[in-house]
């Protein structure tokens, strides 16, 4: 009788762990990513770049501001929206705009979240190198203005990946 009992208890075990593998897991969304690309990686003090905004993946956004930090070795000129990025990301308004000079970026759902399954260019902006700019110039998103939320107000994640341009002639060459 014994080993009915264990017989029993083993093939319940194995059904229930059965059922719990099943079960889907309801992951949490994948972060996005903004990406900060510049049209050129080196340049020399009067070129002028072009940066461009682009949003990566997102299942569900309400919210997103953030301002870009512009180095001290750059001058920020035209800002430029893409009128269209609200409507492929779904939101009420998506613009990237001038915050004292400095762009800045802002979206908002109307009454649900949006989402795009590819990238979205969000804008593009330039920036001329100034004559007393030296070494790389970090052109990346000011982590202190992030804000990013779903329509119902929870944490939305996101990853920003910056852009880099080397200022020419200000490389340090090692003694030989």
């Amino acid at each position: 009788m014994n080993k009915r009992i264990l017989s029993i208890l083993l093939c319940l075990m194995l059904v229930v762990s059965l059922l719990v593998m099943a079960v889907p897991v309801n992951a949490a969304p994948a972060d996005a990513t903004v990406t900060l690309t510049a049209d050129k990686t080196v340049a020399k003090p009067g070129d002028e770049i072009t940066f461009t905004v682009t949003l990566g993946p997102v299942e569900a956004i309400g919210c997103l501001e953030f301002v870009i930090d512009v180095p001290a070795g750059l001058a920020v000129g035209t800002i430029t929206s893409n009128a269209n990025a609200a409507q492929e990301i779904g939101l009420l308004k998506a613009d990237l705009n001038d915050a004292d000079g400095t762009p800045k970026f802002t979206s908002m759902a109307d009454d649900k979240d949006g989402s795009t399954s590819t990238d979205v260019v969000l804008g593009t902006f330039t920036a001329v190198v100034k004559d007393d700019a030296t070494g790389e110039q970090k052109v990346d998103v000011d982590s202190e203005s992030i804000v990013s939320e779903n329509y119902d107000g929870d944490p939305v994640g996101f990853n920003f990946v910056p852009a880099t341009v080397t200022v020419a002639g200000s490389e340090t060459t090692a003694p030989t």
